[in-house]
């Protein structure tokens, strides 16, 4: 083995399920071109697995047991077909004992702690956000790429505009139409519009911890630089084989029929079958027949030969080890896709095997093609079923969209062509010499030395009380006092500040108390956040009050900003800053690693000056809460005892005061997360959202379904900030 050549880590959910799944077919060419020039380990985080009774597959943690004998472990023959590629897989084809750990995520640390890397690739975004804090730690050398496959938030839109605007009926396995109507359904699309919201969120943040992003398309690049225009990117299409790699071609004549291929552990491949079997095969003007093929079909769709409209024309035949002999046979590749992102391998897999497609026009795109030239595209039912029937009638459009479509593939998808590009991005991010970590390029920023905290004498009325609640933790307080004073330098005569200390143990008071400037209430226990803030707003004397924790760094202009929303807004309750942790005030764009390139951030977020929305809930990481408010509203609820939830209580408290609660868009603050809570966060959320829920009742839990649904369920990995 060369010793020279850099060495990459591929991380995946699983073993690359090749002739399962057009995603993994891909992966399987990526790792394939890498080997050929790098030297390559792969890594897993589960088990893939069959039910032999339903033939769907299931991933099971690697320190799972296999009790349940009608699962049959898949591991080794990918294993076996990695080893071909000379990719060394570092998984063992059986399960490890179970252990017990503390988090779901499989445990990765001992494989990167083996071995030192230049760059680690890692297959979508949930997996880069569940692994890049222990990637960063452990190998802070490599780089890392996140492999997007497709962008998940576009595809989950997508599929929402589409149920809410284009589907008018469902369908049960039984092939009978249920209406779109009711109340569950109406919650149920609701639930994936927050879902695919939230994903949004939660993508863009695993993309920007990364040092480039893989995109598949030019649809999905051109996304993903409109949402963070200063990411590396690296185009990695579809890879597929060459045309003389898939067998000799059979002529026109000797052909018959439709073929649909699609992995069904992806709804959009469930939506398409159900679409071409309800909408469109009725609508043929003879009748031709529809092979369903891929892995995993649903009852819905194993039931499409029995039951329903053209029933005998169609065949559902599940996973295949191939699919070449279908897609030989067959006249049309059919592909409605009707939502969805990224490229759709059926496509490619048609084309390059001599088989001309009819799809859609989000299909077309996909890959580049054009209407009549490089396929057909049809978007109604009537239009989509009159294509099939020319393309299926026709020799010669049939012999001339073959031609072109072998040519596109050739072109544009081939792994000769494809092979120097992706070898060549991948060297431009590794390190230029072997084995030393790779130096950080200067920011563009200034560099900023943040001075011990010293604060003006405050006027006797001013624009704003800022009271920091404290309960041991120094060194984060500390921080924070520091950007505080730091920021009055811009922000000068706009506040008093207040420390409310919290029974600290650590000398927080005493360490407080010789900063110049600064009003300290120490509390000789810990009275919860609530009752703690609550002792600040009684003593502060500004026009408004501002709660800020002592985990968050502020931003220069953040007060005048915060003024500017205050004098403009009219019946304004509650209002809150961009931050890097909560959902509904997180700004996707963030990309920060240091505090002068937070303040750069900020900076450029001031030139959009006065942007805000009306929100239903502020965290009460940095709470403004105005005098009228205060006067209208009272003072925080104090039986959610240690925190939690009294954010929510008081926006609600204010909603009903007639005011109105604002995420102010052109302020940005760093919070940490959760700095006073840890050891004891998810006990104290559990007893805040009781009290809420017991408190507030129908409305309280709705609240709860609608604001807390994906965050309250994972944990905060919040972005580290270094000084």
């Amino acid at each position: 083995m060369n010793q020279n050549r850099k060495k990459i880590l591929v991380l995946a959910k699983t073993l690359p399920l090749h002739d399962r799944a057009s995603g993994d077919f891909r992966l399987s060419r990526i790792l394939e071109i890498l080997a050929r020039h790098f030297e390559v380990d792969f890594l897993s985080t589960t088990h893939a697995a069959l039910d032999r009774k339903t033939g769907k597959l299931e991933y099971l943690p690697r320190d799972s047991r296999f009790g349940r004998t009608r699962l049959e472990l898949l591991d080794q023959e990918y294993i076996d077909d990695l080893e071909k590629l000379g990719v060394h897989a570092l998984n063992q084809a059986e399960p490890a004992a179970f252990t017990v750990r503390s988090q779901n995520e499989f445990d990765i640390r001992p494989y990167l702690e083996k071995k030192s890397y230049d760059l680690i690739w890692v297959e979508f975004f949930y997996l880069a956000e569940q692994t890049i804090g222990e990637i960063r730690r452990l190998q802070p050398q490599a780089k890392v790429v996140c492999d997007s496959v497709d962008l998940h938030f576009r595809r989950l839109a997508r599929q929402c505009n589409y149920f809410e605007g284009q589907a008018r009926y469902l369908v049960n396995s039984r092939h009978e139409k249920k209406s779109m109507a009711t109340k569950s359904q109406r919650q149920r699309l609701a639930d994936q519009r927050r879902h695919a919201d939230d994903t949004r969120e939660r993508e863009l943040r695993a993309y920007q911890r990364c040092d480039a992003v893989a995109v598949v398309s030019e649809d999905d690049r051109e996304t993903l630089q409109g949402h963070c225009p200063q990411l590396p990117l690296l185009f990695v299409p579809n890879i597929h084989r060459k045309p003389e790699q898939t067998g000799a071609m059979v002529p026109w004549e000797k052909r018959h029929g439709c073929v649909f291929v699609g992995n069904f552990d992806h709804d959009p491949n469930v939506s398409s079958a159900l679409y071409l079997k309800h909408e469109v095969a009725g609508l043929l003007k003879k009748e031709i027949p529809f092979h369903i093929v891929g892995s995993s079909p649903p009852k819905v769709v194993r039931t499409m030969a029995e039951c329903g409209p053209a029933a005998g024309l169609f065949t559902v035949t599940g996973y295949v080890p191939s699919t070449l002999p279908y897609l030989e046979s067959a006249k049309v590749s059919v592909a409605p896709i009707l939502f969805g992102a990224g490229m759709n391998g059926k496509i490619g897999e048609a084309l390059s095997a001599g088989l001309p497609v009819v799809t859609t026009s989000l299909g077309a795109q996909g890959m580049g093609l054009v209407h009549e030239q490089t396929c057909l595209v049809a978007d109604e039912p009537a239009a989509f079923a009159h294509a099939i029937q020319r393309l299926h009638d026709d020799g010669t459009l049939w012999e001339k969209l073959r031609a072109a479509g072998l040519a596109h593939v050739e072109k544009l998808y081939s792994r000769e062509g494809l092979e120097e590009e992706i070898v060549r991005s991948v060297t431009k991010l590794l390190p230029r010499a072997s084995r030393k970590p790779a130096e950080r390029p200067a920011s563009p920023t200034r560099k900023v030395q943040l001075a011990p905290p010293v604060f003006p004498a405050a006027p006797a009325r001013p624009k704003f009380s800022v009271i920091v609640l404290t309960h041991n933790k120094w060194g984060f307080t500390e921080l924070c006092l520091r950007s505080l004073a730091h920021a009055e330098r811009e922000d000068s005569g706009l506040a008093e500040y207040i420390l409310v200390d919290n029974g600290s143990t650590d000398g927080t008071p005493a360490y407080a108390g010789r900063i110049p400037g600064l009003r300290v209430l120490a509390q000789t226990e810990n009275l919860g956040f609530a009752a703690g803030n609550n002792q600040g707003i009684k003593a502060a004397r500004g026009e408004n009050v501002i709660l800020l924790n002592n985990d968050t760094v502020v931003t220069p202009g953040w007060l005048k900003r915060f003024q500017h929303h205050v004098d403009s807004i009219p019946d304004l309750g509650v209002l809150g800053p961009s931050t890097n942790t909560e959902t509904g005030q997180n700004f996707p764009g963030a990309r920060y690693q240091s505090i002068a390139e937070l303040f750069a951030l900020n900076e450029n977020l001031g030139r959009e000056s006065g942007a805000w929305e009306r929100v239903r809930k502020i965290s009460g990481l940095c709470f403004l809460i105005t005098r009228a408010a205060l006067d209208k509203v009272g003072l925080l609820d104090t039986s959610f005892a240690l925190g939690y939830f009294e954010d929510d209580d008081f926006c609600l408290r204010a909603e009903d005061a007639g005011l109105t609660n604002v995420h102010a868009k052109d302020v940005f603050v760093h919070h940490f997360g959760s700095a006073s809570f840890r050891g004891r966060r998810v006990r104290c959320i559990e007893d805040g959202m009781a009290r809420f829920a017991f408190k507030w009742g129908k409305r309280g839990l709705e609240h709860i379904a609608r604001q807390h649904q994906e965050t309250l369920l994972r944990s905060r990995r919040p972005r580290s900030l270094h000084i």
